[in-house]
């Protein structure tokens, strides 16, 4: 099997397992040559999924952060609520 083939059969595989840092190292290892341009162009779509995914993954990230700082910030003002509430019984 030749490089830039082995190279694809491994992005395929941290593609669908969603592994970040194995797709940010072998973009660092991209093949300088390809034996036939179908390596070439499936290596081109690989990219491109995986461009992909990391824009959904840091989409859902996000997301997941302003949930979080939501969460946080109702979470302080019940906090002061209470606080406030237990000033003016006292």
């Amino acid at each position: 099997m030749n490089q830039a083939r082995k190279w694809n059969n491994n992005l395929k595989a941290a593609i669908i397992n969603e592994e970040i840092e194995t797709i940010a190292r072998l973009y660092g290892d991209l093949p300088n040559e390809f034996d036939d341009l179908s390596d070439a162009q499936e290596s081109a779509a690989l990219i491109a999924e995986s461009i992909k995914l990391l824009k959904n993954k840091r989409e859902r990230l996000q997301a997941e952060i302003d949930q979080t700082k939501k969460a946080i910030a109702y979470h302080s003002s019940q906090a002061r609520i209470r606080v406030k509430n237990y000033e003016i019984i006292s």
